[in-house]
């Protein structure tokens, strides 16, 4: 336990004592304004899922708009909506995000409920599994101690 607060204080020494961390909402509802999407149970279930996000240690690893991508991803499989592209550009590219890196970033959320397929353009599993699969996890989330190399 005495190397919880040295651990502390050298994570904040390095973010020079930066705690003001920009979350996800902002780019979130731009890009669903601006795919026509943000309404109802669309807007609700992606501010949910960057509200459950905000339980790990996520928003220290990556910028706001990749966890924004990757909760409509979410968002697209729970409600089983198809994206819309705007101007002939895939969805993604509304959060300025590599497919390789959605990728990257989906896997590591799908490990909060046991979510292991990810192919991009979207090429997934029906709602009804994903929903099975998020509500039948155990699992625990995103813990610091998994991603301690990527924070340093």
């Amino acid at each position: 336990m005495k190397l919880l607060p040295i651990a502390e204080y050298h994570l904040l020494a390095t973010i020079s004592f930066d705690i003001n961390i920009e979350l996800p909402y902002g780019p979130l509802v731009a890009a669903l304004k601006k795919l026509n999407i943000a309404h109802g149970d669309v807007l609700q279930v992606a501010w949910n899922f960057v509200n459950d996000w905000c339980c790990t240690p996520l928003f220290l690893i990556y910028q706001p708009h990749y966890v924004a991508a990757a909760s409509l991803f979410f968002v697209a499989q729970w409600l089983n909506l198809s994206l819309p592209s705007s101007r002939e550009k895939p969805w993604w590219l509304e959060f300025e995000v590599s497919p390789k890196r959605l990728q990257g970033i989906i896997k590591l959320l799908g490990g909060c409920f046991e979510y292991e397929k990810v192919d991009i353009p979207l090429t997934t599993p029906s709602a009804t599994e994903f929903k099975r699969e998020m509500r039948s996890s155990s699992k625990s989330c995103i813990s610091t101690s998994d991603h301690m190399d990527e924070l340093m």
